[in-house]
């Protein structure tokens, strides 16, 4: 009888230590199998980011750094995710361009980033910007798509007079971007030779007239490196704005940012006229001349200590003053009003530049003309 239930006992735990092996068995076959899954996940995700091009053809510095980094490669293939999500969108013609400002890149980045410690740095830098340049190169207002066109262009710096602070002959460069609307209205390929000529007459420095085409030959300069960029702020049936930046470093003591309102009359085809905003014998210009100088002395006179007509010789403030009060160029029209932008030197030192002054509409109501729209926010 003892015997009897010591083998029941004895079996029992048989039965036991069976059961448990089976349960460690499962769970070690579970765990292989989700262990595996998590393989095929994470490979599952490098090939998904891999490069954007065959690692095994990799011959410049710059191929085979992004190929023996992952980090590199992953946004080398979200670069061209991107790029090429933009080509499916597009038409064919824009295509072509964007093609071509793709090439445009690749050989700035060859340029930017040469073989040394900082590489791989300079790369993801430079892959992670083409990246965010790719997002926005495509935007979309009202109803209409705006694709952005680009230049690079680079000196050898084999200019004997380009003299600057790094010595006779240093390079330059030149980059540029602009929008085009993508539509075959002529209001919009006005606009679109519009934005195109003042763009490549802000790079040439020169008085900006958007009457006839741009000239077709961009340049850089030895001894400077100029930046223009254009963003689209407004997009309404009568009125489009945009702001052009222009970027200058003449390798110097400090680098120059400006910009300009580029404010376009769609139906017009034509840049923004004081009179299409203000009723004539309104005296707009008295007015916002008035309020541009009490806002210059609020803004300045403290900081400089003194009066900011100082700033420049006498008599010629005024006179400055209201040249900026009155020009189109210097105004950004959106909801919010007219926003009068000084341009570095305008009134005061570099350093001194003052923020931009919002004249609110409600200030402006009684000087407008009837049929001018006022800007609505989207």
């Amino acid at each position: 009888m003892r015997l009897l239930k010591m083998m029941s006992a004895t079996g029992d735990r048989s039965i036991f230590m069976t059961r448990r092996r089976y349960h460690l068995a499962i769970a070690s076959t579970e765990g292989s199998v989700l262990s595996r899954i998590a393989i095929c996940i994470f490979l599952a995700t490098i090939v998904a980011h891999a490069a954007s091009f065959n690692c095994a053809k990799a011959k410049t510095p710059q191929e085979r750094a992004i190929c023996a980094s992952p980090k590199l490669s992953v946004a080398d293939g979200a670069m061209a995710a991107e790029y090429k999500e933009i080509l499916r969108i597009v038409p064919p013609e824009t295509a072509m361009e964007i093609r071509q400002s793709q090439l445009v890149w690749i050989r700035k980045m060859a340029t930017h980033c040469p073989e040394n410690a900082y590489l791989e740095n300079c790369l993801l830098s430079e892959e992670q910007s083409r990246t965010d340049a790719l997002k926005h190169m495509i935007y979309k207002d009202d109803g209409v798509t705006f694709v952005w066109h680009h230049v690079y262009r680079k000196t050898s710096g084999d200019d004997p007079e380009a003299l600057d602070n790094n010595g006779p002959g240093s390079a330059g460069s030149l980059e540029a971007s602009w929008p085009s609307a993508i539509s075959d209205a002529p209001e919009w390929a006005a606009w679109n030779m519009g934005i195109e000529t003042a763009t490549h007459k802000i790079v040439e420095q020169s008085n900006v007239d958007t009457t006839g085409p741009a000239p077709k030959e961009w340049k850089a300069v030895d001894g400077s490196d100029v930046d223009v960029s254009v963003s689209v702020d407004y997009v309404g049936t009568q009125l489009v704005t945009s702001t052009i930046t222009n970027f200058w470093d003449g390798h110097g003591a400090h680098p120059s940012t400006d910009t300009m309102q580029f404010n376009w009359m769609l139906k017009e085809q034509r840049r923004i006229r004081t009179e299409d905003i203000f009723r004539e014998g309104s005296e707009w210009n008295t007015k916002l001349y008035t309020l541009c100088d009490a806002y210059l002395h609020k803004t300045l006179d403290p900081d400089l200590g003194k009066d900011y007509t100082a700033f420049s010789a006498p008599g010629t403030i005024a006179e400055r003053v209201h040249a900026i009060a009155s020009d189109p160029e210097n105004w950004q029209i959106d909801e919010k009003g007219i926003t009068l932008v000084f341009q570095a030197y305008a009134v005061a030192c570099y350093a001194c530049t003052p923020p931009p002054l919002i004249i609110p509409w409600t200030e402006l109501q009684p000087l407008l003309r009837h049929d001018f729209q006022i800007p609505r926010k989207r």
